[in-house]
């Protein structure tokens, strides 16, 4: 495959995400860590290390690549469904919110099935009356 066709399906890519999934994340509970240069990065997720950075980007884009070679005919559903319940702004008592747990399906055409969610609220587990006092 050309540089110029992985370089398209990369952005391709990138725009889909932006466009249903808005970044929000600023840390990742669950990450390998090491990817964050600034303070706040080191302080949740280590030391920044170069070739972990580029271990995820070549894996993103390995992905796409091998994604591309095994395409199908397939319908894409998108949409939103509102869990206010769910969601507080742990800052700002009454603050502004985003409650919208968003979901893409694709199911193509040999009937397998992709579906991508995202919630951007913080999760937590404690109970609403001990959280952040």
């Amino acid at each position: 495959m050309s540089r110029r066709k992985i370089t398209t399906l990369i952005l391709i890519t990138v725009l889909v995400v932006i466009v249903f999934f808005p970044p929000s994340a600023t840390h990742s509970h669950n990450s390998i860590g090491g990817w964050g240069e600034h303070l706040a990065g080191r302080i949740v997720s280590g030391a920044h290390s170069d070739s972990i950075v580029f271990s995820i980007a070549h894996a993103i884009v390995k992905s796409i690549v091998n994604a591309s070679q095994n395409v199908l005919p397939a319908t894409l559903k998108a949409g939103h469904l509102p869990v206010t319940r769910a969601v507080r702004n742990r800052l700002v008592q009454k603050g502004k919110i985003d409650s919208l747990l968003r979901v893409i399906e694709v199911i193509r055409s040999d009937s397998s099935k992709l579906v991508l969610t995202s919630f951007t609220a913080h999760p937590t587990c404690l109970p609403h009356c001990l959280a952040y006092r």
